[in-house]
This record gives structure tokens, sequence and C-alpha cells, in this order.
């Protein structure tokens, strides 16, 4: 008997051991099922959530793209005027475009389901006139709206040189910096828009995202040389390595006339095949000119005008450290031999020295050509003169370089640049420990990331006009340490100028700051005689105001 009572107890705890495994699975796979289920319903509303941010974003797409292709329209309209609002070409904006009910325009943008568009709403505003308009884009895509304000000018003004500092966000001048401009910063938004040029801008193919390779070498210590079509993937100079590029001279004894394809230079020197030139009309000082004096007799006038700015050349220095160069503006034109300057000379010229009316910002009679052959000193151009130029007149090169990556200079290098020099880069720019880059002519360097100076590097020093030099950077440009600089600085980020750097000419960027004895002298001019202030476009609208 007491077998059997054992043996009931033991099937009664079996039997319990055995109903608590079942619950426990029950209960992992409720739990299992449960997780899986918020799994579910959270992925759901993520992608719900992805689903309403990606039409969002599409939508404030195409309220944008709305307002650029109203801009296009508007400032350059096309040749097929139904592509754009009617009254695209009116010379006055208010009056044809504000009107009750308010004009509207509206572009479909096709997709499988016919889901997107924007349209265009031309609304009342204090800002509207003749030039200027004030516009309402609404995108919309897939039920998602969104709208985005703006004006649109017609006409842009530079605000580089206006003063010594603009800015959009915020200015600071602190710990011992200082400016010489009597006039605060300056705040206008957008200051700038430097526009972004990697890779699609870039020539040839392949495309230099694969370089280094033939179309896009490396260029390293003056090799390969440089030579048209200057194009480079990354572009380095390191050590004591000292480098030229380009060739400015004068026209020698009897002048090009109008109608010939041949021009004599008083050298030849540093001219190349294929090499664009540019000639500029100047003028002799046939007797010369003493220091201190305000009056100057040229052998001719022509082409020269009150308020231009004219570069007195000693032609016998040229080839020195130091050549003697200055730069006055002219007060007046006396008669057909006689200027009078806005200041007096500081510095004695020889007889037949040169006046120079190269700067860009001269507007002085001017024209381009290639060079198709050399012949000791003598040119021979791609087309016939179409002006006359007397001794005295300017030949210069043009070009334009594309580094495909970084453009570095280092530890004492130097570039020294005559004429005109134009540097596409697609992303940094450094010229650091005592590298130096020397402008006998002008530079517009244009990178589309970030900017640096620094360790006593120079650039521009030496002649030290702040109009011949124009950067323009895609992101931050830095100045430091002991760095020197002269020309005109455009950021779409931020500009900082620090540690005993100096710089003479005018910023402008989002924020500019100058801290720890940084100095900036101003200088009006920044930049206006490069071949790239053509590129500055700041924006004299208001910034845009958006709403769901």
């Amino acid at each position: 008997m007491m077998n059997f009572w054992v043996q009931l107890k033991n099937r009664l705890w079996q039997g319990q051991e055995g109903a608590s495994m079942l619950m426990a699975v029950v209960l992992a796979i409720v739990t299992m099922a449960a997780i899986a289920f918020n799994f579910l319903a959270e992925s759901e509303q993520k992608q719900s959530g992805a689903s309403v941010t990606y039409t969002s974003t599409n939508a404030f797409l195409l309220a944008d793209a709305g307002v650029r292709y109203v801009e296009k329209c508007l400032k350059d309209p096309p040749v097929t005027p139904d592509v754009c609002p009617t009254g695209a070409s009116s010379v006055d904006w208010k009056s044809d475009f504000i009107t009750t009910p308010a004009t509207t325009f509206t572009k479909n943008f096709p997709t499988p389901d016919s889901s997107g568009t924007f349209s265009i709403e031309f609304i009342q505003n204090a800002i509207n006139d003749t030039n200027n308009i004030r516009i309402r884009s609404t995108g919309t895509y897939k039920g998602a709206i969104r709208t985005i304000g703006s004006t649109v000018s017609r006409f842009t003004t530079c605000v580089l040189g206006e003063q010594a500092i603009s800015y959009c966000t915020s200015s600071n001048i602190k710990n011992s910096a200082s400016t010489t401009d009597p006039n605060s910063p300056v705040q206008s938004c957008p200051a700038v828009t430097v526009e972004l040029i990697y890779p699609s801008e870039f020539p040839d193919d392949p495309a230099p995202t694969s370089c280094p390779n033939a179309e896009y070498p490396d260029y390293s210590n003056g090799s390969p040389s440089m030579a048209p079509p200057y194009q480079y993937c990354d572009w380095e100079l390191d050590g004591t390595t000292a480098v030229s590029v380009g060739a400015f001279n004068y026209i020698a004894s009897g002048g090009a006339a109008s109608g010939q394809n041949v021009v004599k230079v008083n050298s030849s020197s540093g001219f190349a095949l294929g090499m664009k030139v540019r000639l500029t009309r100047g003028a002799l000082l046939p007797s010369g000119a003493s220091a201190g004096s305000t009056t100057v007799t040229l052998n001719s006038t022509t082409g020269f005008a009150a308020n231009q700015l004219v570069k007195f050349v000693n032609l016998s220095t040229l080839g020195s450290v130091l050549p003697t160069i200055e730069e006055i503006k002219i007060q007046s034109v006396d008669s057909a031999t006689q200027l009078t300057l806005a200041s007096a000379l500081g510095s004695s010229y020889n007889a037949n020295d040169v006046a120079d009316l190269t700067d860009l910002s001269t507007s002085a009679t001017h024209e381009e050509h290639t060079i198709t052959g050399i012949s000791g000193n003598d040119l021979t151009l791609s087309g016939n003169l179409s002006s006359t130029y007397p001794e005295g007149s300017s030949v210069e090169s043009i070009i334009e370089m594309w580094v495909a990556k970084d453009f570095g200079m280092r530890n004492q290098s130097s570039l020294t640049v005559k004429g005109a020099l134009k540097v596409n880069v697609g992303n940094d720019v450094i010229l650091e420990n005592t590298s130096e880059m020397l402008v006998f002519g002008s530079v517009a360097l244009h990178m589309d990331n970030n900017f640096n100076l620094k360790n006593a590097a120079k650039m521009n020093e030496v002649m030290g006009f702040a109009g011949d030099l124009l950067v323009q950077v895609g992101n931050d440009a830095l100045f430091e340490n002991s760095s020197s600089f002269a020309g005109g600085v455009i950021a779409n980020h931020d500009i900082v100028v620090e540690n005993n750097a100096e710089l003479t000419g005018s910023l402008s960027g989002d924020t500019v700051n100058l801290v720890n004895n940084a100095t900036l002298i101003f200088d009006p001019n920044a930049g206006v005689d490069s071949d790239g202030i053509e590129d500055c476009v700041p924006a004299t609208f208001n910034p845009p105001s958006q709403s769901e």
C-alpha cells in the first residue's frame, strides 16, 4: 500500500511539472507575439513618419524650384515665352504682375502619378516696384504643401568693397583686433553667394572625380610644366620651389594699328602658342614724371577718363623683386596730353615709362585674342585688331586653371603670377609656412570648400593692390598666425582673421570675426580688377521666408 501512495505522489508532481512547462511555453509565445506586434506597429509608424518627411521635403524642393524658375524667367527671359509667366520680359514688374486678382503661374512636374507641381503668385508687398517683386511659391507633392516667399530683383550689386566687413549672421571685432573702416560692419542677408563648380563645371572627359589621369595629372613642384589646358588633379608647391605662370608686357615702338593681327611687344618671354591674351590701351610718359607731381603729361590721353585708376610703371624695375609701380585715381583729363591726379605721385618715373590702364575696373579700350604664332617679339593673333593700341599699351595673358582636388603651397614655396589668372579648385586651398603668391597682374581664386592662409604665408603683399586679388570660398576662410593678404574675400560661411594676421581689402561672409591682434585695412577697390569679380553675386533681396 505504501508503494501505491508513493507512486501516486510522484505522478502528481510530474503532472504539475508538465503543466508548469506548458504554461511557460504559452507565456513565451504570448510575449513573442506581443513583441512582434509592437515591432510591426512601430515600423508602420516609422514608415508613415518617413513617408510624411519624404513628401514634405519634396514639396519644399518643388517650392524652391518655383522660386528659381521664376527668377530665371524674369531676369533672363527665354526665347520661347510660353514656358514663363506672361509678361516675363516686362520693363515694369509692379504694373504688369501686381493685379487683382493676383497674377498666378503654375507648372507641373510629371511623375508616374502626376503628383508634383509648383504654383507662383505675385503678391502685394511694399518692396514691389519696377525692378523688384515679391512672389509666393507653393510646392505640392502627394498631398504635402510647402510655401516659400521671396523677392526677385532685376539688378544686383556686389556688396564687397562697400565697407570693410559685410556679414549676415554675426560679426565680432575683439581681443585687440582692429579695422581702419570708421563704419561698423554692415549686415546684408544673404551677404554673398559663391556658386559651387565641382565637378559639373570642370572641362573634359574622363571626369575629374577619377583623377589623377591623363586629363587631370597631379602637379608637384614644377612638374608637369604649366601649359594649356591648365588642368590638374592636386596642385602643390613644397619647399623652396619657385615657379611663374602667365605673361605680361607692353606694345613696342610703333604701336599696333586697327586691322592688323601681328603685335610687337618689348619682350615675348612667357607668352606661348594657344595662350589667350588681352590688349588694353595705355600711354607713355614721354618726359617722365617727378615724385610729388599731381599733373602728368602722356603721349596721348585718348581712352583715359576721370575717376579711372591708372598704374604708373617704371619699366626698368619690372624684373626686380620690388618694381616701382603705384596706382592713383585720375581727377580730370585736362587736354589731349595732360592728366590731373587725385593724389601726388610717390615715386619718380623716367621718359617712356608707362601709364597703365590694364585693370578691368578702368573700362579702358581692350580686346581679347589667342596667340597663333610667335616670332622673336612678334605675336600673331587669331584675329585682326578692332582698335588701335599705341606704344605703352599692355598685352597680358588670360589663364583659367582647373584643380580638381586641393591647391597647396608650403614651406617657403612661391608662385609668381603675371597677367590675369583664374584658378578653380574643387576642394581646399591652403598656403602656409612662409609660402607666397606674388601678384603682378590679377588673380581670381575660387574653391568649393575651405581656404586657409597661415604661419606667415603671404598673398599679394609685394604689390599690395587689393583690386588685383579676389578669393571666393564655398565654405570657410581662415587667416591666422601673422599671415598677410591684400584683396577681397567672399565666403558662403565663416571668415576668421586671427593671431596677428593682417589684411588689406574687404570681407563678405555669413559670419566675419577679427580676433587676437588681427588687422583689416579697408580698401573699397578690393577684388574689382580680378577676372572673377563678375562672379560676385550678392543678394539685394530679402532672405526667403518659409511657412507651411
